[in-house]
This record gives C-alpha cells, structure tokens and sequence, in this order.
C-alpha cells in the first residue's frame, strides 16, 4: 500500500506543481510563442508563495510607514513596544489569510475538477483503493502547507528584520528585560508549528466540499463562506471557538504578537496546545472519513 500511496502522492504533486496561473486573456496566451508562455502562466505554486510574501511586507512596512507619519503629525515617538517580534507575527497573521484562501482554492477544486473535466471516471477506474486516491490528495496538500508555514514565517522573519533586529525585549521605561530573544525565538517556533495543525483541517474541509459539490466554483465559494461564518460564530460564541479549526489558526500568532509586543507574558501551555492539535486532527479525521466514505459510493458513471 505504501508504495502505491507514494506513486499516487508524486503524480499528485506534479499536478499540482503544474497548474498554471494565467496573467493575461486566454485569446492573447494562445497566441503568444512558446517560450513566453512559462512566463505568461506561472506556475500557481510560485504564485501563491510570492503573494504571501509580498503581503507579508507590504503589511509590515505599511504599519512602520503610518508609524513615522503619526509621529511627524503628532511630534510623539514611535510606538515603543513595536519591535521586530511583534512584526513578525503581525505580516505573518495578515499573510495567513492570503495563505489560507490558497488553499482553499487548491483544496476545494481538488476532486471537484476531476468531475468537471471528466477525469473522475479514469481515477474510480485505476489499480487503486479509493481511499488511497483521498489520502495521496490530503498528503500532497498537507505537504503543501508545511510549505506556505515555512513561507509565512520566511517572510515574517524578511519583513521584522528590515527595520529592526531581532533582539531581546526590554521595558522601554526602565530598561528591564522582559523576554529573553532565545525565549522569543523558541516561542516563534512553536507558534508557526501550532499553525499547521488548523491549516491541515482546512485543507481537509475543501477536499470533502469539492466531492460533495462537483464544481469547482461552487465549492470554494461555499467553502470561504462556511469559513467565514465559523469565523464570527467564533468571535461570537467563546464556547463554540474552542472547538473549531478556524479559531485556533489565528491563535498561535496573535500570542505571538502580543507577547512580542510585551502585552502579555502569556507562553504556550501544553494542555490548550494539545486541545488545539486535538481539535484539529479530529476534524482531520472526520472529514477525510467522510471524504473516504463519499467516493467510495461515487458510481463510475456519474
């Protein structure tokens, strides 16, 4: 099984390093020679990870650019808690959400293209259980987003490191170290590593969205509303926050931010940690079960 797992996950991967994101008008692209066609169709992949890095920054050096003008129109100095932690995890939250609608897009047209393009008829055809079809879908995914982590936290790092240094972080008015930097960047670890496990449930969701709605469109636009009212269910009801994904992907960096911005001195706690990793595994489970379940019934002709 291993082996048939891994030959599925490398045809997956290639895939989905092939999809191609258009920069200009279909009529225009068919018209262009061949070699400028790479570059009028990007790889979506590179897409995505330039996207997030540029958000990253444009958000991190937006908030230093009204940082100096608030200070030349009020003549009071800059903010004294902002610091290169604190940007960090703020361009990196704010990049999330760019990261996370990528995903969506990716994982809620996953199967769901397959159906539209007639292609779902040769994957219920192969040599291959159909849930080894779901669980190659949900590693290839799931590999992606440990990278989109790494990219957000790459272009936290760029953005925090441009104005400032990633030092301890002392009390502006006494001097007084408040956190250590091998402390913050212990704690700046565990937050991107607390952040995949929510990004992985996500990815699991648009995968069940796009086997029950077959097409494409449709799903993810279903997909980003359901996220959005789990959303503000969340922010509405505390109860009802501790138990959804889409609360504890916006955790691990505001802690990160509020700590860094000496607001708290909250750390990661093992208990809530592993509710949050719990929580988020479960809805793993239940949704690729579901997901198992679903094409195991398709009929070939549907």
């Amino acid at each position: 099984m291993i082996g048939r797992l891994w030959r599925l996950v490398r045809f997956e991967m290639k895939k989905l390093y092939g999809r191609r994101f258009l920069l200009v008008p279909q009529g225009l692209y068919t018209r262009l020679p061949g070699p400028f066609k790479s570059i009028a169709a990007p790889p979506f992949v590179l897409i995505a990870y330039f996207v997030i890095i540029a958000a990253a920054m444009v958000s991190g050096l937006g908030e230093w650019v009204l940082d100096r003008a608030r200070t030349i129109a009020t003549g009071e100095g800059t903010d004294p808690f902002k610091n290169a932690w604190s940007t960090l995890a703020g361009s990196a939250s704010k990049a999330q959400f760019i990261a996370m609608i990528m995903l969506l897009i990716l994982s809620g047209t996953s199967m769901a293209e397959e159906a539209q393009f007639g292609t779902m008829k040769a994957i219920l055809t192969r040599p291959y259980r159909r849930a080894e079809t779901i669980l190659a879908k949900a590693l290839t995914l799931s590999l992606f987003v440990i990278s989109i982590v790494f990219v957000l936290a790459l272009a936290g790092l760029m953005t925090g490191s441009i104005n400032y240094d990633f030092v301890k972080i002392t009390d502006p008015a006494y001097g007084t170290v408040i956190v250590e930097s091998s402390d913050m960047w212990k704690t700046t670890l565990f937050a991107f590593l607390l952040l995949i496990p929510p990004l992985f449930a996500l990815v699991s969701f648009g995968i069940f969205l796009s086997l029950i709605i077959e097409q494409p469109g449709y799903s993810v636009g279903v997909a980003m509303g359901a996220v959005l009212v789990m959303g503000v269910l969340g922010m509405i009801y505390d109860s009802f926050a501790e138990y959804s994904f889409i609360h504890w992907s916006s955790v691990p960096l505001s802690i990160l931010e509020n700590r860094g911005a000496s607001y708290t001195r909250y750390r990661f706690k093992l208990l809530p940690s592993l509710k949050s990793i719990a929580v988020c595994f479960s809805y793993c489970a239940a949704f690729y079960g579901l997901s198992i379940w679903r094409l195991s019934v398709r009929d070939i002709g549907d």
